[in-house]
């Protein structure tokens, strides 16, 4: 097993799935509890399922005329009800999201995932504004979709079990699915949304072609989270200074003139720095 071109790319990052690819791992529980809950709901109280499902699923009329400018990502939380639309873009997400994850990290995996969600859904408004339709979308297909395209330009070579039974080279699987979805756009509408999958695949491209910039913004967000732990810390560290000094003039205070003589806020004072202490 060993020598599989997905046993390779995933060396040195722990020893087990549950224990590396942290994003992978919280999009799946996310989305399969998602999933869940929303079938909770609607075996409860339906109106309610309707009325989340209406604020979350990509509209176009709720886009474009009511501003929901949420339901650009939203709609990829939410699958068909049933289990089939949910496995298929888990079982996708589980196979490829991991190879895209250790190759470019958690932070910028994620951002990745959120450009294909988004790229995804102007690719089915564009498509839905052509046609003049108004139908709702929802799933991570575009998600899906990304990481296998993105995965099979990396490593076109990789043997992948088709159906589980027929093995094929990764490249000729993301081109023949990719095939039907470019071809499955001029065709009657069937329930899927095709333009999601192509846009998500197209913005994936473009990642693999100019990831060096794509990149760019995920290491301004790294400097950013940086410089707020870094504010956070000296922040804490003035309080903490501003806190001792407090704490050493109300102790002169109290060898000077006894416990008695401190206001009720000096003692406010020492038992929050004795409380700090004691943690």
């Amino acid at each position: 097993m060993s020598d599989r071109d997905y046993w390779r790319a995933g060396e040195g990052r722990g020893t087990g799935f549950w224990s590396t690819y942290p994003a992978t791992k919280a999009i799946l529980i996310g989305l399969a509890g998602i999933h869940l809950g929303m079938a909770m709901v609607a075996s409860a109280d339906l109106d309610l399922h309707r009325a989340i499902f209406r604020l979350l699923a990509l509209s176009p009329t709720d886009v474009l005329h009511r501003f929901r400018i949420w339901q650009l990502a939203t709609y990829a939380l939410l699958h068909a009800p049933g289990i089939g639309h949910l496995l298929w873009n888990c079982v996708g997400i589980y196979f490829f999201g991991r190879l895209v994850e250790q190759r470019i990290g958690t932070t910028r995996y994620l951002l990745f995932a959120l450009g294909t969600v988004v790229a995804g859904a102007f690719g089915f408004l564009l498509l839905s504004a052509i046609q003049d339709t108004r139908m709702p979308m929802v799933g991570a297909s575009g998600f899906d979709f990304g990481v296998l395209i993105l995965a099979a330009l990396w490593y076109p070579r990789m043997t992948v079990l088709v159906m589980l039974f027929f093995p094929a080279p990764l490249w000729a699987l993301a081109a023949v699915l990719g095939f039907i979805g470019v071809y499955s756009l001029f065709q009657q509408a069937d329930g899927i949304a095709h333009a999601a999958h192509v846009a998500g695949g197209l913005y994936a491209l473009l990642y693999w072609r100019y990831g060096d910039r794509f990149g760019g913004i995920a290491s301004a967000f790294e400097r950013w989270r940086a410089r707020q732990r870094w504010r956070r810390q000296q922040a804490k560290r003035r309080a903490a200074d501003e806190l001792r000094g407090e704490v050493d003039r109300i102790l002169d205070k109290v060898n000077r003139e006894g416990m008695a003589a401190l206001t009720d806020e000096e003692r406010r004072v020492l038992k929050e720095a004795s409380e700090r202490l004691r943690r």
